[in-house]
């Protein structure tokens, strides 16, 4: 480890030295910061809980300073029970995209700023069935390891078919030896 920060340094590639430190650091902060957010500990950002029956509208824009209530209006309306304001997420998708030519000439920019609402929406909720989407299967957000890798397949009993027998399964012998387990191959 010391060695190749050693030749990062000697190769003057500070973004390699720079993710390097801070990868792990802001990883740990990411950590830390989740752990106190789902303990309750004040510190992190604490998100509200939406009730079962706050549902927001289907279709429409909203503007994202009027919807934000400031807890100094909040603490005005004293003797009132307050109606329940749903908490804007404050993460604005940002997408800038710029083109240049072969030349390092400044052609177009694009750019568009995401309503949080819409956003959130569109990531809990599955689109309306159609006559096209029926029978498509839902994307799964999140990577399940082996689902793609290993398929399951029952292979025949003759010791003669051992060009039948998979590659990526091991065989006993190799778990009577082998510390790790296993990795699919996954590139052919």
């Amino acid at each position: 480890m010391i060695c190749r920060s050693v030749a990062t340094l000697a190769t003057g590639n500070w973004r390699e030295l720079y993710h390097r430190i801070h990868g792990p650091r802001r990883l740990a902060l990411a950590k830390w910061m989740k752990n106190k957010e789902i303990l309750g500990q004040p510190g992190a950002c604490m998100r509200e809980t939406v009730p079962e029956h706050a549902d927001l509208p289907k279709k429409g824009y909203y503007d994202f300073e009027t919807v934000n209530v400031t807890e100094k209006s909040r603490s005005n309306a004293v003797g009132k029970e307050p109606a329940y304001i749903p908490k804007v997420p404050t993460h604005k998708a940002r997408y800038n995209k710029w083109w240049v030519s072969n030349n390092g000439d400044f052609v177009e920019q694009f750019q568009i700023i995401e309503d949080p609402r819409v956003i959130e929406r569109r990531q809990t909720t599955l689109p309306d069935p159609t006559h096209e989407n029926l029978w498509k299967k839902n994307q799964c957000p999140f990577f399940t390891p082996f689902d793609p890798y290993v398929k399951v397949v029952n292979y025949p009993k003759d010791p003669d078919a051992k060009h039948l027998y998979s590659a990526t399964i091991p065989k006993w012998k190799d778990f009577m030896t082998r510390k790790t387990p296993p990795l699919p191959r996954t590139w052919y």
